[in-house]
């Protein structure tokens, strides 16, 4: 059975988390998320099964949001003016973002089991996110002036740069890695901002 918008939700949801909630937003955000966790286990009710019997997006999607602790959103304090546009362009930054993405799930195991590893791979993500902030600093911008993608992905290295915000990501990467039996695929390159 496939619940359709589940995986939309999801792409939504985890978006939002990177780009950062505004205070207003936290508590609307918290009962979207809730919500959605309540219809899907109600629809999976109404047909006789249990969550962990949807399609892996499906699955995937419902365990991240079921997981996901409301208790501790990255919350932005700084809102762009009315009609503003960022419009900053930096090269290779959503790459660098599709890269930590893929790094953090193909290589899951060996950042939970290695503390020096995680060790290195935090810094890496602050030296990306120390690139970003020099480069918009070049050019007398802030990393808000990014283009919104670029933006999402500075947020999302940002927020993950602090320790506890990364072993939590990983928990719940963990989790859903667990919920879909996905196997580990080989790491990808490493690409730069410039």
């Amino acid at each position: 059975m496939r619940i359709q918008g589940l995986v939309r939700v999801f792409n939504h949801v985890r978006s939002r988390l990177q780009a950062g909630l505004q205070p207003d937003e936290v508590e609307p955000f918290r009962q979207q998320v809730t919500a959605t966790v309540r219809q899907v286990e109600e629809i999976c009710r109404q047909h006789g099964m249990l969550p962990d019997r949807l399609p892996a997006p499906s699955r995937l999607a419902y365990v991240f949001l079921k997981e996901l602790d409301l208790d501790h959103l990255p919350i932005t304090q700084t809102s762009e003016p009315a009609g503003a546009t960022p419009s900053f362009k930096i090269k290779n930054v959503v790459r660098i973002g599709d890269h930590f993405a893929a790094t953090l799930w193909q290589q899951l195991s060996r950042w939970l089991a290695s503390p020096s590893a995680l060790t290195q791979l935090k810094r890496e993500m602050g030296d990306q996110v120390a690139a970003i902030e020099r480069i918009c600093a070049q050019h007398d911008v802030t990393p808000s002036a990014l283009e919104v993608p670029s933006r999402h992905v500075y947020c999302w290295l940002k927020f993950l740069s602090s320790e506890d915000n990364l072993a939590l990501h990983l928990e719940a990467l963990q989790r859903a890695r667990d919920a879909i039996g996905d196997s580990v695929a080989q790491p990808t390159r490493r690409p730069r901002a410039e």
